[in-house]
């Protein structure tokens, strides 16, 4: 399950006929739950992944400013913004197999949830 709100509140300014300067200001509130799992294991080899269950909560807030133009069909958009996270900022993933009965990897990734026009849960490895 997922859920997310992101809200966003600015300021436009024109620059010339054509193009537009947003100062803004925004915050993205999510929640997503992961099920658990186990792999099948049709030839009982006991190497099937078990991963457990997990949630994760996030607030951020962006600072930014965004950038938008019209050069006929050209019309470009580009923002850059600081985001800061309150919530869970780390997740602890911790897979098993039955061969070995005991955590094959502890890794802990970053959760990175930026929702506005699509949802991403996503973070690099560490």
């Amino acid at each position: 399950m997922l859920w997310d709100f992101y809200n966003e509140v600015g300021r436009r300014f024109a620059l010339g006929s054509s193009s537009m300067l947003t100062p803004y200001f925004g915050i993205t509130v999510a929640h997503a739950e992961i099920d658990g799992f186990t792999e099948k294991d049709p030839f009982g080899t006991g190497a099937a992944l078990r991963v457990a269950s997990s949630d994760a909560d996030s607030v951020a807030t962006a600072l930014g400013l965004r950038y938008n133009g019209s050069f006929g069909a050209f019309k470009p958009q580009v923002a850059v913004a600081w985001e800061h996270e309150f919530e869970d900022t780390f997740r602890r993933i911790c897979p098993s197999s039955r061969r070995l009965r005991a955590p094959t990897s502890r890794r802990s990734a970053p959760i990175w949830m930026r929702i506005s026009s699509w949802s991403r849960l996503a973070g690099p490895m560490r």
